[in-house]
């Protein structure tokens, strides 16, 4: 909040909350966002892997990623069985 980001952020919850909006306003009414999320950060990498294949096989979505943060370099993760446009 001291920051004052032109964007909309909440806290932790869990990856079903954030991205169906209706549930998140029935449980969470006091949930920030107007809308669903469209960014999700995950605590590790392995949480990360899980959601993301999740996301491409069953939520039709775009997902870029994932993005490994404190490196001396910038790094390119490629999946196995990735295509040319991936």
């Amino acid at each position: 909040d001291a920051e004052g980001v032109d964007f909309e952020y909440d806290g932790e919850m869990q990856a079903d909350m954030a991205l169906d909006y209706k549930l998140l306003t029935s449980t969470y009414p006091f949930a920030r966002l107007t809308g669903p999320a469209n960014v999700l950060v995950m605590p590790g990498l392995h949480s990360a892997h899980i959601s993301s294949r999740l996301m491409q096989s069953l939520g039709g979505v775009t997902v870029i990623g994932p993005v490994m943060d404190g490196l001396a370099k910038p790094a390119q993760i490629v999946q196995m069985g990735a295509t040319v446009s991936d």
